[in-house]
């Protein structure tokens, strides 16, 4: 892809084929607006590069400081994974920051044995990783920066546990979907599979996987309510749970694709009433569903 000469100008301040390159990627889709200045969106890149060059092999490389426009920034790298843009935006939002301008590139790596990087180049040929950084209009002390570090590690270690329980977690609930009485029940824990639900965690079945916590519960009968804990993957709302009595738990976020299908289209019954809550406890919803 042909550069702008205003990108053009800002690779001209970068040396070396591995950090250039990686200039290349970080500039995909075009400079900010408005535009820094050359040396400013420079040392930028060379920021970003420096702490992915830094990550030797960890889970997440973390870093929030002081931007140059005066207020904060956040700067991640990790391996590349679902979620990671709208889960840190969503936890930035929710602790009242302001993102002014943001890019999350997907960046192609290749590193030598001690970790550090010796290639850049296209994601579909190396291994991916993703490069993130967010600004935000206020200026957060030391303690609240380091503070910001911390929040976000929490958040990408929940990602990165849903994402590697991800297929273990499909597999569970087909399994729950065996175990059930009822056919419609069955079906219901198979529409969820369909691009219905965001899996998120699983009691029941062996280790809890993702953010699953606790026992599998008593009862009997399907049960979808809502958690008292906030998703710090995704969307920060309170969970949907889907609660299997004697068998397990089901936690996670109903889709958009889930909220849009009409009642022709999944059939669902269900009782409800109106209930004091206490933490951890699910509402007293009981619903089955099937799909046409």
């Amino acid at each position: 892809m042909a550069l702008t000469e205003e990108e053009s100008g800002v690779l001209s301040q970068l040396e070396g084929d591995a950090l250039v390159a990686f200039g290349r990627a970080y500039l995909r889709r075009g400079l900010p607006d408005p535009q820094p200045a050359d040396e400013e969106m420079a040392a930028e890149i060379r920021g970003v590069f420096a702490l992915a060059d830094s990550r030797d092999g960890a889970p997440a490389a973390v870093r929030a400081a002081t931007s140059p426009a005066g207020g904060s920034l956040l700067e991640t790298n990790t391996p590349d994974l679902p979620f990671l843009v709208d889960s840190v935006g969503e936890m930035l939002a929710a602790r009242g920051l302001n993102v002014v301008r943001d890019t999350h590139p997907i960046i192609g790596m290749e590193r030598d044995a001690t970790g550090h990087i010796v290639r850049v180049g296209d994601p579909r040929e190396l291994p991916s990783e993703s490069v993130m950084h967010f600004e935000v209009d206020r200026r957060l002390d030391a303690n609240e920066l380091a503070e910001l570090e911390d929040a976000v590690r929490d958040v990408l270690g929940c990602v990165k546990r849903v994402v590697a329980d991800f297929k273990e977690m499909e597999q569970r609930v087909e399994r729950f979907a065996e175990e059930v009485d009822d056919d419609d029940e069955a079906a219901f824990l198979r529409w969820l599979l369909e691009g219905n639900f965001v899996l998120l965690g699983v009691v029941g079945g062996g280790p809890n996987l993702g953010l699953a916590r606790g026992d599998v519960p008593d009862g009997t009968g399907v049960r979808v309510g809502k958690t008292a804990e906030l998703s710090p993957v995704h969307r920060r709302t309170r969970m949907d749970a889907v609660t299997l009595g004697g068998i397990g738990r089901v936690i996670g976020l109903f889709t958009s694709r889930a909220y849009a299908q009409p009642a022709s289209s999944t059939r669902t019954t269900a009782r409800c009433s109106t209930t004091t809550r206490r933490p951890g406890s699910t509402s007293s919803c009981a619903a089955t569903s099937t799909t046409s």
